[in-house]
């Protein structure tokens, strides 16, 4: 299996080649569903701290080359939510400490949130996605891209 065929935009997979190398040449792929850090939760990680989320899963997350979620949030500190859609999922970009710290480094955004703050919003989330080293696929400029 080629990593680059799963990603896209700005995701590289040169650690991840290096990490499977050390295992034949084999890779690891874990996958989880909807993840979301917004409301409750992230009142748990402002509480508890970034590993609260995934204490329990963390080493077997670790334990694969890909650990790959469906990122249902929109990480950004500003934005106005859309007014036509009741639940909106937002958190703070620091929130992706969790996702990182659990091992998670491939998400989805393509689901029916990554529009509730717009586009800055995702633009906002993806960048913060690069900052924390997280690759990102299903949201683009265009079409191609995503």
């Amino acid at each position: 299996m080629n990593v680059s065929t799963i990603m896209t935009g700005k995701a590289e997979n040169t650690n991840m080649k290096k990490e499977a190398s050390t295992k034949n040449d084999r890779l690891t792929f874990c996958a989880v569903g909807d993840l979301s850090l917004a409301d409750a939760v992230e009142a748990k990680i402002i509480e508890h701290g970034p590993e609260f989320p995934f204490s329990k899963i963390r080493d077997v997350l670790k334990a694969h080359d890909i650990a790959f979620a469906n990122l249902e949030n929109v990480f950004t500190e500003t934005g106005a939510g859309r007014q036509s859609q009741a639940h909106l999922l937002k958190s703070q970009i620091s929130s992706l400490q969790s996702v990182q710290d659990a091992g998670f480094n491939v998400v989805s955004l393509a689901n029916n949130h990554v529009l509730d703050y717009g586009r800055d919003a995702i633009i906002e989330t993806k960048k913060s996605l690069e900052a924390y080293g997280i690759r990102y696929t299903g949201a683009g400029e265009d079409i191609s891209s995503a």
